[in-house]
C-alpha cells in the first residue's frame, strides 16, 4: 500500500479481517486507519465548503462525493445536497 492510501489500508485490513485475522491483531491498525480517513474527510469538507462559498457548486459536490469515500457523514451529505 502506498503511502497515506487510508482508503486501500481500510479495505486490506477488511479483508484481513474477512480472512479470519484476530480483531485484537488489527485493532490499533484499525483505529490509526479510521482516524486518518476521519482527518481526511474532514479537510475535503472545509475545501468543499471554500468551494461553495466561491460559488464553485460542482467543485464542492466533487468534494463533498470525495469525503464521503473517507467517511460517511452527515456533513459531506449536506454538503453534497447544497
Amino acid at each position: 500500500i502506498r503511502a497515506g492510501d487510508w482508503l486501500a489500508a481500510r479495505q486490506k485490513l477488511q479483508q484481513a479481517r474477512a480472512a479470519g485475522v484476530a480483531g485484537d491483531r488489527l485493532r490499533d491498525d484499525e483505529a490509526l486507519v479510521s482516524g486518518r480517513c476521519a482527518e481526511r474527510a474532514q479537510a475535503l469538507l472545509v475545501q468543499g465548503q471554500a468551494a461553495l462559498a466561491r460559488g464553485d457548486a460542482a467543485g464542492a459536490l466533487a468534494l463533498a462525493r470525495d469525503a464521503l469515500r473517507f467517511e460517511p457523514s452527515e456533513a459531506a451529505r449536506a454538503l453534497a445536497l447544497d
